[in-house]
């Protein structure tokens, strides 16, 4: 298995994607308390898994202590990967990932980075105001969606501190910035409406504070003040404008292109969550924590190269299998018998759907009697 690593390892570049499994059990010492990816109030492992950016191919995996915040897991995943001899040379990562610890580490390390920058930091800020009187004619920069939609895009070169050279990408969707406004409002009429009716809901308790003043009374409700206009929050929140910091591309269509990538192991870790019965750890000590989750890795990538050979032969293969379970349901019924003595085994027959899938995935299916 090591030299296996190895091999796909050093040739493929890698999504790092890190996920949280919860437990009840109490005698494994990488169950603790963290950050719960799935919000869970249990104590929980941290699970570390890479696979190739070309195919998805999951390639290593590792469980992590519950504890490790994403910042000194990524160094966790760098230091025994390099103990196996291998140096990972990108990394697509999310925005949790984001700080200038991490970047620093990435680049020290000689290893390249993509990563969409939080909304919350300010130095991004001034740059997105620029880029709002850029766009429009940076024809250069668009990037048409599959729905014939543009998508803005202008480049800013930002260095790191150390002079590292580093790409801001900034974008604008007006379509998803124009979903999010729709989203606020009906969240800000809401409470308009409960304050006035004089019924406010707890959970909106900040909301109120941060928009409304309660004005004088009247037999009609409660009179409301705007404390906050929204055009002043979709100033400061940049509704449809985003950013991604990469070191490895300078042009913006094709770091974006490669960012949308990430949702290959995305599928991945909701196959191993959901479809191979792992969003809950039930079992007990760290030995037999490894066994299941060694094989829950092999089985993920039976079903990665499953998943791969449906989207390789498209619509002729569709209306036969569009999963994993589709495939298996329909050759569960083709069976070996074998017989006593001197006969040879025999086969059943398959069904034209099994038949084709058999084909694609380049079984032969012995001679029928």
């Amino acid at each position: 298995m090591a030299e296996y690593v190895l091999r796909l390892v050093r040739n493929f570049r890698y999504r790092i994607f890190i996920s949280s499994v919860s437990s009840y059990a109490k005698n494994n010492h990488y169950i603790e308390w963290g950050y719960n990816r799935d919000r869970e109030k249990l104590p929980q492992i941290n699970l570390a898994l890479l696979s190739a950016k070309t195919t998805d191919q999951p390639i290593w995996f590792s469980p992590l202590p519950g504890s490790l915040n994403d910042s000194r897991t990524l160094k966790e995943m760098v230091k025994r990967l390099k103990k196996l001899e291998v140096t990972p040379s990108a990394f697509i990562m999310d925005k949790g990932f984001y700080s200038q610890e991490n970047l620093d580490f990435v680049t020290e390390n000689g290893i390249k980075f993509v990563i969409p920058v939080p909304q919350n930091i300010q130095w991004t800020h001034p740059l997105i105001r620029q880029a709002r009187t850029e766009m429009i004619s940076n024809v250069s920069g668009y990037i048409r969606k599959e729905n014939g939609t543009i998508i803005e895009s202008v480049t800013h070169y930002k260095p790191l501190p150390d002079g590292s050279r580093v790409w801001l990408h900034i974008y604008h969707d007006d379509e998803l910035g124009l979903q999010r406004k729709q989203t606020f409002m009906n969240r800000y009429s809401t409470c308009f409406d409960e304050l006035q009716r004089g019924e406010p809901v707890k959970a909106h308790k900040d909301f109120y504070k941060e928009f409304f003043e309660l004005g004088y009374k009247t037999k009609h409700g409660q009179k409301i003040k705007a404390k906050k206009k929204p055009e002043t929050y979709f100033d400061e929140h940049f509704f449809g404008y985003w950013c991604m910091y990469t070191n490895a591309e300078k042009d913006a269509k094709v770091a974006l292109a490669g960012y949308r990538e990430r949702n290959g192991i995305e599928l991945l870790f909701d196959d191993l969550k959901n479809q191979l019965d792992c969003q809950r750890l039930r079992v007990h000590s760290s030995t037999s924590m490894y066994g299941r989750l060694f094989i829950q890795f092999v089985a993920l990538i039976l079903l990665t190269s499953i998943r791969k050979v449906i989207d390789e032969k498209g619509s002729s293969f569709s209306k036969y299998a569009t999963s994993y379970r589709d495939v298996l349901r329909r050759v569960s019924t083709y069976s070996k018998v074998n017989l006593k003595d001197k006969y040879k085994p025999v086969y059943t027959t398959p069904t034209k759907e099994a038949g084709l899938i058999f084909e694609a995935f380049g079984v032969k299916v012995p001679p029928q009697l």
